[in-house]
């Protein structure tokens, strides 16, 4: 067994965890968004930026000898940190990889439901985004982002979205939100900012690069 956090500290460093084993026994269900711990008897090894969409060198392992204690909170420690990359640049990294995206829904499906492998039921949106290094690209949602109000998707908003597992088909790209991920409307500063004014001033009606070709849209899993 096995599962991951991304753990924020009031100096604004962000460092990925990861837990195994019996550690991922007994922490899954004991950690919460949002509240604060301590975290020793773990292990520091180099960070696979693959899958880990933080900024540090570095990610903490947890075995059978992880300690993790509750502590008080922390109003200077941050609950959400952002490491916003363009579309353009997917097309230059190694494949799969984790992402944090922010852009402009240009398209969005319906909420569908499927069945999953072990025959529990998924649901499941599609939506199109654009940024501005001129790239559109397919993200499924899924759980509870995906079953967000159809109306918050309408009139093209700017999301931020953290955690999105990018896969390569051919020559295809194509997005899948992880459940650990956060789905955020109209983000606030420069960071949605800098995508509304591109989409205000020009963006909406310029010719974009699709990574994701038509009939792979839908294609991703959760």
């Amino acid at each position: 067994k096995v599962f991951n956090v991304e753990i924020l500290d009031a100096s604004g460093s962000e460092i990925r965890a990861n837990f195994f084993n019996s550690a991922a026994e007994k922490l899954f269900e004991k950690l919460q968004k949002g509240r604060c711990y301590t975290f020793s008897r773990g292990t520091v090894r180099v960070a696979n930026k693959q899958y880990n969409s933080t900024n540090h060198k570095y990610e903490l392992v947890f075995d059978k000898l992880f300690q993790v204690e509750d502590a008080a909170d922390d109003a200077q420690i941050s609950s959400l940190q952002l490491h916003v990359v363009e579309l353009a640049s997917l097309r230059t990294r190694a494949l799969p990889c984790k992402v944090d995206l922010c852009g402009v829904v240009i398209e969005a499906s319906p909420c569908d439901s499927m069945l999953g492998k072990d025959s529990q039921e998924l649901h499941r949106r599609i939506l199109l985004i654009a940024d501005a290094s001129g790239c559109s690209m397919s993200i499924a949602l899924w759980g509870e982002h995906a079953k967000v109000d159809e109306s918050k998707f309408a009139n093209n908003p700017v999301i931020a979205l953290k955690s999105v597992l990018v896969r390569e088909r051919g020559s295809s790209l194509s997005g899948s939100h992880l459940a650990e991920g956060e789905l955020i409307f109209n983000p606030q500063g420069e960071l949605g900012a800098k995508v509304q004014q591109w989409w205000q001033q020009g963006g909406s009606a310029q010719s974009l690069l699709a990574l994701t070709e038509e009939q792979n849209a839908g294609e991703s899993s959760g």
